[in-house]
């Protein structure tokens, strides 16, 4: 398993050096940087922090927005102080730390642990663009950690499930799951179910794809399901409209 943390709007060179020391001391794979906010001085800045470390800032590639910095891995994972606070909240339903170890657990292609802004996080739409919502169990009184902190935290929990797995459990194909999703979605429209609903309906299936480690054979045979089932309901929807 391979992977990429990726640091959304950086903007203070203590926490993007710390992170960048980080990357090494639990073997994170590569560092990307979305619209980095640093000047050139607090780019020097943090490499200092980063002490061994600056040639992981070097070395980061840079991207314009958080799609493309994750357009290429097999699962995406945001990271959040803010989850969930109604069953209805479906964008922001949370994995833990245990969760996290069970989904990677001797998993094989690439994955991007994504961490927000210094100050704000990530936005609703941000964590959309990910597969997972990762929140971290603190106290209720003061809940957001450091990102350094947080980034600390969730590598080291990542680092211990790769050095205890085999890595023989291939994540499921990109292309394969955006298939069973849209799918899905096309089965949920013709079935007569209302756009709203559908939206929602859609959300969640996604997000139960996503907890549930389907592999290749599985999610080929749901999605034939879904396939013939799309195709007669749109028979049956042509003739009712006739």
């Amino acid at each position: 398993m391979k992977v990429v943390a990726v640091l959304v709007e950086p903007e203070k060179p203590l926490n993007l050096g710390l992170i960048a020391r980080l990357t090494d001391n639990f073997r994170i794979d590569k560092l990307r940087l979305v619209n980095s906010k640093l000047t050139s001085e607090q780019w020097r800045d943090a490499k200092v922090f980063s002490s061994h470390s600056a040639s992981r800032l070097e070395e980061a590639k840079r991207h314009h927005s958080l799609r493309k910095a994750i357009s290429d891995v097999d699962l995406s994972i945001a990271t959040s102080a803010q989850d969930a606070t109604t069953s209805s909240n479906i964008i922001r339903r949370s994995i833990n730390l245990k969760d996290l170890r069970t989904i990677l657990q001797d998993a094989e292609g690439e994955v991007a642990l994504v961490f927000g802004r210094d100050g704000t996080g990530l936005t609703n739409e941000e964590v959309k663009m990910c597969d997972l919502l990762l929140s971290i169990h603190s106290s209720p009184e003061y809940k957001a950690l450091n990102i350094a902190c947080a980034a600390a935290i969730v590598f080291h929990r990542v680092y211990l499930t790769r050095i205890k797995g085999a890595g023989v459990k291939p994540l499921l194909d990109r292309s394969l799951k955006d298939r069973v999703i849209e799918q899905f979605q096309r089965t949920a429209l013709y079935s007569g179910t209302k756009p709203h609903r559908v939206e929602r309906a859609v959300k969640a299936f996604t997000h139960a794809v996503n907890r549930s480690q389907l592999v290749q054979r599985e999610a080929t045979l749901i999605l034939g399901v879904l396939r013939r089932a799309s195709n007669r309901l749109e028979k049956v929807s042509w003739k009712t409209s006739m």
